[in-house]
C-alpha cells in the first residue's frame, strides 16, 4: 500500500491510498483538520494537549475523541484507536504499524514529493488504520 500525494496547494494536501478504491484524505494545514473518505465521509481535527506530556487527540466533527497519539521519539510512538494500542514508526517515507512491538500489522509507503509535518503524518496514520484495519459498517 502507498499514500500518493495527488494534489498540493499552499493550504491543502490531497492524498489517495493506492490499492484502495475509496480511501482518500484532504489535509488542511491551517485548521489542522482532515477529511477522510473511506467507506464513509468524515471530518477530523488534530489537537495537541497536555502540559507535561506530549499527546495529540484526533477528534470527530462532533468533538468526540476518536484516537490518542503519544509520540515517544520524533517519528515513533503509540496510537490508541478503537480501545487498542498500535505502535507506529516512520522510516524512510514508510509508516510501520504493529499491535505489539513484535506483532507486525502493516507497512504503508508515503509519496516523498513533499515533506510531512507532524500533524499530517498523524492524519495519514489515523486514516490508514481507519481505512485498512477498522472498517466501519455503513448502513
Amino acid at each position: 500500500m502507498r499514500w500518493n500525494l495527488t494534489q498540493s496547494t499552499y493550504q491543502f494536501n490531497r492524498w489517495k491510498l493506492e490499492q484502495s478504491e475509496t480511501a482518500e484524505i484532504k489535509y488542511n494545514k491551517a485548521s489542522h483538520s482532515f477529511r477522510i473518505t473511506a467507506n464513509d465521509k468524515r471530518l477530523f481535527f488534530i489537537d495537541k494537549t497536555g502540559f507535561f506530556q506530549n499527546k495529540f487527540l484526533v477528534r470527530t466533527e462532533y468533538s468526540v475523541i476518536a484516537a490518542e497519539i503519544h509520540p515517544k521519539k520524533m517519528n515513533s510512538g503509540i496510537m490508541v484507536f478503537d480501545n487498542k494500542k498500535y505502535h507506529y514508526e516512520l522510516k524512510e517515507k514508510s509508516i510501520t504499524v504493529s499491535r505489539n512491538k513484535d506483532q507486525f500489522l502493516l507497512c504503508v509507503e508515503i509519496d516523498d514529493t513533499t515533506p510531512l509535518d507532524q500533524l499530517e503524518l498523524y492524519s495519514l496514520l489515523f486514516s490508514t488504520l481507519r481505512a485498512v484495519v477498522f472498517q466501519p459498517v455503513v448502513a
